[in-house]
């Protein structure tokens, strides 16, 4: 009975530590924050098996089974030596030398990040970290994305790689922004050199590019009103550039065969079009929103 009592009392102690040390390690995958709660907040892993079900499961079983196993175990002390309350010397050194081993994996995910899911197959990562923001197949291979990272298998059954990137809200954020601080009208001219359009486009708000001549008669009369046009819708910049002359570069490199020559482009810095006798620039804009 002794031999039993102690095999029990192991067992169930050794499944409720394993258990634990699996929740901790599938809550750090989750996240960091979600790890440091579960590793020194009592109640916060019974709000993350909650949360998380998928990635709480499996350490969930562990610990209910070594629940079992203690409480036989107790039954059978009951039965046997009502005043054992306390496993041998041998049996706590063991445990102890398994807690030291089976704390590795926290480390490891501490440090590594989402390299950790390396090895795991597809169906793994999305019962630990739960459905992705997208997925994309090619040539066999096929890539989970989540907030911050892309995990790829080339294969199309394991992990195989992880690329570390810029969350989502951390873009949005950055993108609200620049465009906070870009100013409602801005002037290029720099000689008629070349432009990069794209540089000069407002992330997050519509764009219109106003190519321009100070000798043109048009533009200066549609100047003014396009500035007080962008002044008065947040959503909307202007970025006027001085062609100068027809013989510039940033006349051949945008192809400009007249002026007052303005492009709209929406938010994602797409074009939408080009003003002309059909196309006013409210237009444009209300098709850019």
């Amino acid at each position: 009975m002794t031999i039993a009592l102690i095999s029990l009392l192991a067992l169930g102690m050794l499944l409720c530590f394993v258990g634990s040390v699996v929740l901790i390690v599938a809550a750090f995958r989750v996240g960091i924050g979600w790890g440091l709660c579960v590793l020194f907040l009592p109640f916060a892993a019974l709000v993350f098996v909650f949360v998380h079900w998928h990635a709480a499961k499996r350490a969930l079983g562990f610990y209910l089974f070594g629940l079992l196993a203690l409480s036989a175990a107790m039954l059978l002390s009951w039965k046997t030596d009502p005043e054992q309350t306390s496993p041998p010397q041998f049996v706590t050194q063991g445990l102890e030398q398994i807690k030291t081993e089976m704390a590795k994996p926290i480390a490891k995910v501490m440090k590594s990040g989402p390299e950790t899911y390396i090895g795991l197959s597809l169906d793994d990562v999305r019962d630990t970290l739960g459905k992705p923001t997208g997925e994309m197949s090619a040539n066999g291979a096929q890539s989970l994305f989540y907030d911050g990272f892309i995990l790829t298998s080339t294969n199309g059954q394991t992990i195989t790689h992880a690329k570390v990137t810029a969350g989502r809200e951390k873009k949005k954020k950055a993108t609200r922004r620049a465009a906070i601080k870009a100013p409602a009208v801005e002037t290029i001219s720099n000689g008629g050199r070349e432009v990069d359009l794209k540089s000069i486009l407002v992330p997050g708000k519509i764009t219109i590019v106003d190519f321009y001549a100070e000798w043109c008669g048009p533009c200066r009369d549609l100047g003014p009103k396009l500035e007080q046009f962008a002044r008065g819708n947040p959503d909307v910049c202007l970025r006027k550039i001085n062609i100068v002359n027809w013989g510039t570069p940033v006349v051949k490199q945008y192809g400009i065969r007249s002026v007052p020559n303005v492009q709209v482009y929406d938010k994602n810095g797409r074009k939408v079009g080009a003003m002309s006798g059909s196309q006013s620039i409210c237009d444009l804009v209300s098709q850019a929103r």
